[in-house]
């Protein structure tokens, strides 16, 4: 496949090309500028641009076959996230191009809440990531308000972390997910692979999904 990656110097983007590198994909890395290119995974092809320009690149790259987005928004700036989204998904729809969001785990139910998730939950989350999780969680919204067959959200159940790629890990939909060990995490590796075999074989079209340790 041919794949855009946006949002490919970040944590979750270097891993994501990572993994499909070592699948023999072609990646595309979308970068702000040609010195950001030294950030790449060896092997990405840069391309300058901003999320706003995802429908030019389309146009001018007709033959790419999935877009990543894994944009995250600076410290301080978590309210632009959904605004750095739009034009991503306009651009997916236009074009008719599959989009997997490498989204966040505020939309997840607490199983044995009532129907509480991570974000409404009174004090599931430490504050410090009470305004990120508020962006995914208008992020997952602007998906959830028209889910196209052609769009897919990714969700870490709880903590994502730098940690080592095992090739395993456990699925879900809507709830958070707990590992073996009664932990809900995902390895940023572990996670990329599961966006990966996802993209390689479709089975959350037009659906979320969330991603645990296994």
């Amino acid at each position: 496949m041919k794949i855009l990656i946006i949002g490919s110097t970040g944590d979750i983007g270097q891993r994501v090309s990572a993994e499909a590198i070592s699948r023999k994909h072609t990646v595309l890395g979308m970068i702000r500028s040609e010195h950001k290119s030294r950030f790449l995974v060896k092997g990405v092809i840069p391309i300058v641009g901003t999320a706003e320009h995802t429908a030019t690149v389309l146009q001018i790259h007709p033959d790419i076959d999935l877009i990543i987005s894994a944009v995250r928004p600076p410290a301080g700036q978590e309210h632009i996230l959904p605004d750095l989204t739009t034009p991503i998904m306009q651009a997916s729809a236009k074009h008719n191009t599959r989009l997997i969001i490498s989204g966040g785990a505020a939309r997840l139910i607490i199983p044995g809440t009532g129907g509480m998730t991570v974000l409404s939950q009174p004090g599931f989350l430490p504050d410090s990531v009470v305004p990120i999780a508020k962006a995914s969680m208008a992020q997952y919204e602007q998906f959830n308000h028209a889910r196209l067959s052609i769009w897919s959200y990714a969700s870490p159940s709880g903590n994502i972390y730098p940690g080592v790629r095992t090739g395993h890990y456990q699925l879900g939909q809507d709830e958070l997910l707990q590992s073996k060990a009664g932990l809900s995490q995902i390895s940023m590796e572990d996670f990329a692979v599961a966006l990966l075999d996802e993209a390689e074989n479709p089975g959350f079209a037009g659906k979320a999904f969330t991603v645990v340790d296994a």
